[in-house]
């Protein structure tokens, strides 16, 4: 398992997240409470332009304000500034509400 879990990490350093992506929800099947494989997944998701998928990894790893927020990293990454910008303002609300108490 450590060596599957290193070739997953090589598939993503090497930009190839249409094979990382398989692998990281093979790793979930094998432990389902991993947050890394899930926050993995939800790289491996959003570098395959499927925004709303990695929104659920990360949502299920983390909070709905650091999913956006990892969401909006990638953007940036992918020079989609507008489209982060509105990633990082929604995480921003969910932090505001937390600290208003609602």
């Amino acid at each position: 398992m450590v060596r599957a879990l290193h070739d997953v990490g090589r598939r993503d350093e090497a930009g190839r997240w249409a094979d990382a992506e398989p692998a990281h929800r093979q790793a979930l099947q094998l432990n389902p409470r991993s947050a890394v494989a899930r926050d993995n997944l939800g790289l491996a998701l959003a570098n395959l332009d499927q925004p709303d998928q990695a929104l659920a990894a990360w949502q299920a790893a983390s909070s709905a304000a650091t999913a956006h927020n990892n969401l909006a990293a990638v953007l940036i990454e992918k020079e989609k500034y507008p489209e982060a910008r509105r990633q990082l303002e929604i995480a921003l609300s969910y932090t505001s509400l937390r600290f208003r108490g609602t």
